[in-house]
């Protein structure tokens, strides 16, 4: 049986939409990941290379990430995947200009736009999931040396959980080079995406030609561009805070848990520590609930 997970995407997407919001979305995905994302990335990846991590859940999901990357650092993967993001959203932001009218409607989604839309939507939730990753491993860590007091919210410990099989989605999705996603681009087939066209294709050419990213498997809701003007200003505002909020966060959380591995620590440290993530907290609360109100993807 076909799961019409295409289809059935563009059904909660808005009836019309611009070529200047795609490439918007390109431009403030791409700024958050060079600007804090692949920051953070870096900062837990020197921590994990000076010393494997002894907390038993972070290694079991460091295994399975490696597991599909390679390598023997997990956040090195990550951020070797994330770069190669940056340059597949710098090839969206281009082909925006070729492929999308000043106008669009969802009602004429092909599987080029679609894939192109969604691969953006994809890094963007990445970033996200990276960053507090991060977050969360350094918190589980610094745990293992006595310090449960600088966990983080039960609700985050949740969404890392639920999110992590999507992460893994994304990771796969975004771990190629430009010259092999601009060859999926083209090999798509090139049709409106509908139940008949889905079905068609699906069956004739096989997922490998109309999903060649392997997104079906990626759960999160699309609706990039469902709000408007001053909704849409807040919720890059939020995002971008949250961002920069992380990035304090994990460089703070590096700092103490190096201290923590040779026995050191810092009151004054671990007090800034316990303040951010009440802030992070209550950003990631504040997105979540512009997400929920207003149907919100990425």
């Amino acid at each position: 049986m076909i799961d019409f997970k295409f289809f059935s995407k563009i059904l909660g997407f808005k009836t019309t939409y611009t070529r200047n919001e795609v490439m918007v979305s390109a431009d403030k995905t791409r700024e958050i990941i060079n600007n804090h994302t692949l920051p953070c990335l870096q900062g837990v990846s020197d921590v994990y290379a000076s010393g494997a991590f002894k907390n038993d859940e972070i290694n079991s999901l460091c295994k399975i990430i490696l597991r599909d990357l390679g390598g023997r650092n997990a956040f090195q993967q990550i951020q070797d995947v994330m770069n190669k993001a940056v340059l597949v959203i710098d090839y969206c932001a281009e082909n925006s200009q070729k492929i999308f009218s000043s106008n669009e409607a969802s009602a004429g989604m092909t599987f080029a736009k679609f894939t192109m839309l969604r691969t953006i939507q994809v890094a963007s939730f990445a970033s996200e999931y990276g960053r507090k990753f991060c977050n969360w491993s350094l918190a589980k860590e610094s745990e293992e040396f006595g310090h449960k007091e600088l966990g983080v919210s039960k609700n985050e410990n949740t969404w890392i959980r639920n999110n992590f099989d999507d992460f893994m989605v994304a990771l796969n999705a975004l771990n190629r080079d430009v010259s092999s996603f601009k060859s999926y681009i083209d090999g798509l087939p090139d049709a409106v995406i509908s139940e008949a066209t889905e079905r068609t294709f699906s069956s004739t050419l096989g997922d490998a030609k109309t999903d060649p990213m392997n997104i079906r498997g990626f759960s999160v809701e699309f609706n990039p561009f469902y709000f408007l003007g001053m909704v849409r200003a807040n919720w890059q505002a939020k995002r971008y805070e949250a961002a920069e909020q992380d990035l304090t966060l994990i460089q703070m959380r590096v700092m103490q848990l190096q201290a923590a591995r040779t026995g050191d620590s810092d009151a004054r440290l671990e007090k800034q520590i316990a303040y951010h993530q009440e802030r992070a907290t209550a950003l990631m609360r504040d997105i979540d609930e512009m997400r929920r109100d207003y149907k919100l993807g990425e």
